[in-house]
């Protein structure tokens, strides 16, 4: 019989318990703990930890995050649905990386809706898709562009930008 010491551990062999370690679902709500932790990454703290966003008491064990959110589909991300709530069942889905890309907090940098550009005297409607930068129209009133862009973005995501949803 070989002694126990011909084998070198590691902490890993002890993290191993639900055998999805290192899986992408792990890596998934792994990087997602470690958001709202606060850590070394000032990004990050600034967009989840110094806002207070936080991951719920029954997600802190991953057994339960899998439980609720089942194995991470490929070529998805975990979303949360109400940008400004926490990290739980209710508030998270899995989306493409566009669609996380476009739900990401909207910043103006004017007085002019998401998805709507000045030109010259009117206003066009763009929406990305796929990184792809789309014109859907050039018009003479912000109404007018802003409510092709919502129709877009309905028809492309299945729902409107978190700024216009009534989060409960």
């Amino acid at each position: 019989m070989k002694p126990l010491t011909s084998k070198k551990w590691n902490i890993g062999d002890f993290a191993k318990t639900h055998g999805m370690y290192k899986t992408p679902t792990h890596r998934t709500w792994h990087m997602m703990k470690c958001r709202c932790k606060g850590t070394s990454d000032e990004r990050n703290n600034k967009l989840y930890h110094d806002k207070g966003i936080t991951v719920c008491k029954r997600w802190e064990k991953f057994e339960n995050f899998f439980e609720d959110m089942g194995i991470r589909p490929n070529g998805m991300e975990l979303d949360r649905i109400d940008s400004k709530g926490n990290y739980c069942k209710d508030n998270c889905r899995w989306v493409t990386k566009a669609h996380n890309l476009s739900n990401k907090i909207y910043i103006k940098k004017s007085n002019l809706p998401r998805g709507v550009v000045k030109a010259r005297k009117r206003y066009q409607a763009i929406i990305c898709v796929n990184n792809k930068q789309t014109n859907l129209g050039s018009f003479k009133t912000i109404k007018n562009a802003e409510s092709v862009f919502l129709d877009a973005y309905l028809i492309v995501y299945g729902e409107l930008p978190p700024e216009y949803r009534k989060c409960v």
